[in-house]
């Protein structure tokens, strides 16, 4: 479970949407993981999607397309994407298993999570 590093408590629901994060400025993380280890990740769910879907990215930098795709070891996402049904109702946390890639390694990574909703995409 991914509980540290802590989770933000900004709510990004107004439509600001800057890449990777959401809007947020990186910091520091206290959590610390190796290549090609299991990790599960979770959110939590105030504003569900009927059509929502989710896909978890790992990278470093501020460009979205230099992230490596993640996807979920129970085999729910798309195949070319990465992309998974999420975020469909209220949950006080939702989650997934991933493997992370075993030639990635980084000092500072960013763990990215990118919800794609009716009403836009969020990170």
């Amino acid at each position: 479970m991914l509980l540290d590093p802590k989770p933000r408590t900004f709510s990004n629901w107004t439509g600001v949407n800057n890449q990777p994060c959401g809007g947020i400025p990186k910091g520091h993380v206290h959590y610390l993981a190796k290549p090609n280890s299991r990790n599960y990740i979770e959110w939590k769910v105030l504003h569900p999607s009927k059509t929502g879907n989710c896909t978890v990215r790992l990278g470093q930098g501020l460009d979205e397309d230099d992230f490596t795709v993640l996807f979920p070891r129970d085999g729910s996402a798309d195949k070319k994407t990465g992309s998974f049904p999420c975020g469909r109702e209220i949950t006080a946390y939702e989650g997934k298993e991933f493997r992370f890639p075993k030639d990635f390694t980084c000092d500072e990574c960013t763990l990215q999570w990118e919800w794609e909703t009716e009403f836009g995409q969020l990170h």
